[in-house]
């Protein structure tokens, strides 16, 4: 047979080309498949969707969450710009601190101005409402102007008919108010005195408290006296010190003390000394069952030389008077208890 010459050449070829080594054995890989663009633009569509999402809602918290309202107002002596408490110096201007004592014996509707007085046994009970309350109301303030500030002058003849037909008087009483009581005071001082102290304004017309009633006189516009007498007194007598006087640079501070004496429930000849104002019910109504007692007096001459000073302060109930400070003036804002 004769030899197959195709084969013979292929041979020889593959016998002179040298064979490639075999490449190292590595781990299968998973077939590439080719991108579809469809999803990874919808991939990267979502990727910055999300992004916006994320920032819009941290923007929207930053600028437009509304701050949570509190139950309790600022104190005045904080700066709520920055919200820190402002430094407080002492107050030592002579002028100044008599103008705050003067105000504040407005509220207790007393002449005394001096750091260490009392009140009670008495028919008005400004100051137990007052450290209850935290103010007073406007027809007592007005009262208290009238009857401490302002000259009361007569009423004409005139004046006087005008209140006899206003309050009905009869026959009987009117001897008795035209020796007594035919005085008034203008209207617009009034007015004027109440913006001089507590900044605001008011409606001139009647005002009423317990006791010791000043109405008011449309037609000639004057305040005059309506009381004829009441009666009842507060059983307890109260007692303050104005331990120091601060201001820092917006408000005025005058930290006061306060303590009340009232008998023993077992022996009316001694006396508890109570520590806390508020423990006093309004219209002197009774002592609260928990109130603290800071002393006893032991017999009537230690009640009589009893006083609420420097010596012993410290251990009693502590108050402050509030005066916004405006336009050079001090005005009485609120007491607020320490």
């Amino acid at each position: 047979m004769e030899p197959n010459l195709e084969n013979v050449s292929n041979e020889i070829v593959n016998a002179s080309t040298p064979t490639p080594p075999a490449p190292a054995a590595s781990a299968p890989s998973a077939p590439i498949e080719e991108p579809k663009n469809s999803k990874t633009l919808a991939i990267i569509f979502a990727i910055i969707a999300t992004i916006c999402f994320g920032a819009a809602v941290a923007f929207a918290a930053l600028y437009f969450t509304e701050p949570k309202s509190s139950s309790s107002p600022i104190s005045p002596d904080t700066d709520s710009s920055s919200d820190t408490t402002l430094e407080e110096t002492a107050i030592t201007d002579a002028t100044i601190l008599g103008d705050l004592d003067r105000k504040i014996a407005l509220l207790f509707s007393t002449s005394n101005t001096g750091p260490t007085f009392a009140t009670g046994p008495s028919i008005t009970n400004y100051d137990i409402d007052l450290f209850h309350n935290g103010d007073l109301s406007q027809s007592d303030k007005v009262r208290s102007i009238i009857m401490h500030t302002l000259e009361l002058t007569p009423l004409n003849e005139e004046e006087i008919t005008a209140v006899i037909s206003q309050d009905e008087i009869n026959s009987e009483l009117e001897q008795y108010f035209r020796q007594n009581l035919a005085k008034g005071v203008d209207g617009d001082l009034v007015v004027k005195k109440y913006k001089e102290i507590y900044g605001e304004d008011f409606s001139k017309g009647e005002i009423s408290t317990l006791c010791g009633n000043y109405k008011y006189n449309e037609q000639y516009d004057f305040y005059y006296s309506a009381a004829f007498g009441c009666g009842g007194m507060t059983p307890y007598e109260r007692f303050y010190y104005k331990n120091r006087y601060t201001t820092d640079g917006n408000y005025a501070y005058v930290y006061t003390s306060t303590a009340f004496l009232a008998p023993t429930p077992q022996d009316d000849s001694k006396y508890y000394v109570y520590c806390d104002i508020a423990d006093l019910g309004t219209n002197g109504s009774g002592v609260s069952e928990n109130a603290e007692i800071c002393a006893t007096l032991q017999s009537y001459d230690e009640k009589q030389n009893y006083t609420l000073d420097a010596s012993n302060y410290e251990q009693y109930a502590e108050y402050r008077f509030v005066f916004k400070i405006a336009d050079g003036n001090y005005y009485f804002e609120k007491v607020e208890k320490l």
